[in-house]
């Protein structure tokens, strides 16, 4: 009985490693990554200003103005 008790803990305790590696990793990556925060906003600020540009663009080359 105990024996199968030491076997259940280690199963226990080998599969709760691989989750906390897993959870541990990922949270490390969350926590000093700073493009896991900032960089899809920056992304989308870059698009909005590229498709604001190509805009102004676009109606510069229809207005006749060239810079």
């Amino acid at each position: 009985m105990i024996e199968k008790l030491k076997v259940v803990v280690v199963i226990l305790v080998f599969f709760g490693m691989i989750i906390g590696i897993c959870y541990g990793s990922w949270w490390i990556r969350r926590t000093f990554n700073w493009n896991f925060y900032y960089g899809k906003q920056f992304d989308r600020i870059e698009k909005k200003v590229n498709d604001l540009n190509r805009r102004v663009t676009i109606l510069e080359l229809k207005l006749g103005r060239k810079k």
